[in-house]
């Protein structure tokens, strides 16, 4: 390890990327010493006063076209090691960037102490020696080898993926025959049948179903791993989505011989959930009681509240077999199913309970299993009360959990004409869910009011914007109705996920207890207004519908 420090030069206008690279030279092993500016500007008036080991930039700076980057760079400190960073995986432009006169590229999402530490240190030694073209030449065939590895891996995966889908989507026409023609024959309409013969169709229709459960589950496992699942979460009632359910539960205890009792508790408050998805996971966890409970079988599906923990909690408790430990810590593994020994010979992809979890987080709740062998097993999951305080807090403590320590949280309210008709709130409280990545959420705060929690940093909320703005233009273009209610988006700040969680909460507090916006009549165009911890601004529109609801303000 080198004895002395190393002075870079970092040039990122992004903030979050920013934070990034200083925090993955802070985490190398040489003693970096990092100089931070947005623009080629800063950069140059840097290096007109101060000494630098290397520069490390981004491929796209604000104040120079991007294939101008290195170039002039390279023009003003042709005898500093430079380092290009990009947001995208475009070996095209990077390999410009090297011909141009960089010594190495890194894409950002790929970068790690480690690697941007080597890449730092390479590259000066590199310059020192005069060596850096030799070494390049290896390093471009290595990145041209490489990419196509990777591109053949990314072909192969999305054919595999593709397969799924195609496979699955091609079950359904069957599916959806067998099951019609089972009901049009046990409903006699096309003649009288047996006991028996009724019997059998029963069979039949609960096969199906198993089956249309299956290809359920591969098409979930494709559109989880693209990020496409779409998702409705909303105000809902615990029994309405149990009620929706359990006829087809009750038929399959039935057929295979189990008792199936339901216990829902009096007075459950409303939880915040995708019904169907929630559907989903009651479905699976039954399904896999029944299978796997005692002679004679006994499966109860209840639900209680947490006054606590302001949530609901759903089980299910068999009389089955019970689960070793060890079979416990795999059983969420996708493929992965308990022994022959404890599963009694129940078939199946493995799929469901792998699933379910992911149904129960996207659902912002937790998938718990207690088991005894010999006595049986419980499944349980929770769902949030659905007010903005049980909701929030769940959110921020699963974007800690599964993203980056500098992940940034951007909150935006919407507000629509208080006296639109309850169908058209209905519909757009449906459109913004529709509208949003998967890993966003939308509260309702009140019947015209919502809270978007936006996993992004400040500078990409006008993008959101302007992405709301369009769908809505069109959706209300298409409306048979005419245009849907007009409405207006507010940015009420940004904050990091990691450090400012009470500062966000006390933001929410604020907001909830704010009156309502007004609207611009006339205009049915998205507006945007932001007012974060930076003080207040508009945000970069010029369109006459925003421009009228700014200076209404």
């Amino acid at each position: 390890m080198p004895d002395r420090s190393f002075r870079v030069l970092l040039i990122e206008d992004d903030p979050q990327d920013a934070r990034l690279m200083n925090w993955a030279l802070s985490k190398a092993e040489t003693n970096f010493v990092v100089q931070c500016v947005a623009t080629y500007g800063e950069a140059i008036a840097c290096l007109a006063t101060e000494w630098f080991s290397a520069i490390v930039t981004d491929l796209a700076l604000p104040d120079l076209p991007r294939l101008e980057t290195v170039r002039r760079i390279r023009e003003q400190a042709p005898h500093i090691p430079l380092v290009v960073l990009t947001g995208f995986a475009d070996e095209a432009a990077a390999l410009a960037a090297i011909d141009q006169g960089a010594q190495d590229y890194l894409v950002k999402d790929r970068v790690t102490p480690e690697v941007l530490d080597r890449t730092i240190r390479y590259a000066v030694q590199r310059q020192r020696n005069g060596e850096y073209r030799r070494l390049l030449d290896q390093v471009r065939g290595s990145q041209q080898l490489l990419g196509r590895k990777n591109r053949r891996l990314a072909r192969l995966n999305q054919l595999a993926h593709d397969s799924v889908d195609d496979i699955s989507h091609e079950f359904r026409t069957p599916l959806t025959v067998i099951t019609e023609y089972v009901s049009l024959m046990r409903d006699g309409i096309v003649g009288a049948i047996s006991d028996e013969q009724s019997r059998m169709l029963n069979v039949v229709a609960d096969r199906a179903d198993d089956l249309n459960n299956m290809v359920d589950d591969m098409l979930d496992v494709s559109k989880l791993k693209a990020g496409l699942l779409g998702l409705y979460r909303r105000n809902c009632d615990v029994k309405h989505i149990v009620d929706h359910v359990q006829a087809s539960l009750d038929r399959k205890a039935l057929l295979r011989g189990a008792r199936l009792t339901v216990a829902i508790d009096e007075g459950l408050p409303e939880v915040f959930c995708d019904a169907e998805k929630v559907g989903r996971v009651i479905v699976n966890l039954v399904v896999n009681a029944i299978k796997f409970c005692g002679a004679p079988g006994l499966v109860r599906l209840w639900a209680s509240n947490d006054l606590q923990r302001r949530q609901v909690t759903i089980g299910v408790t068999d009389n089955g077999p019970g689960i070793d430990a060890e079979q416990l810590q795999g059983l969420f593994r996708r493929f992965h199913q308990a022994s022959s020994r404890a599963r009694g010979g129940a078939k199946g992809f493995g799929l469901g309970l792998n699933i379910a979890k992911r149904l129960v987080s996207l659902n912002l709740g937790r998938l718990d299993i207690k088991s005894t062998v010999g006595q049986g097993s419980t499944f349980s999951f929770t769902m949030p009360w659905a007010d903005v305080q049980s909701i929030v807090p769940r959110y921020i403590h699963r974007l800690q959990r599964r993203r980056s320590r500098l992940a940034s949280l951007s909150l935006v309210t919407a507000a629509t004409d208080p006296l639109a008709d309850e169908g058209a709130i209905n519909e757009l409280n449906a459109f913004l869910n529709c509208s949003v990545r998967q890993r966003d959420l939308v509260v309702p705060m009140d019947v015209d009011r919502w809270l978007i929690l936006l996993a992004a940093p400040a500078e990409k909320v006008p993008a959101f914007i302007e992405h709301i703005d369009k769908l809505h233009h069109e959706a209300s273009h298409n409306r048979p109705r005419g245009p849907m209610p007009p409405l207006e988006l507010h940015c009420a700040g940004t904050w990091s996920v990691a450090d400012d969680e009470n500062a966000i909460l006390e933001q929410v507090k604020k907001i909830l207890a704010a009156p309502p916006r007004s609207l611009c009549p006339a205009d049915d165009a998205v507006g945007v207004h932001a007012a974060g911890q930076g003080g207040s601004c508009l945000m970069g529109f010029s369109s006459p519908a925003v421009e009228t609801i700014a200076s209404n303000r």
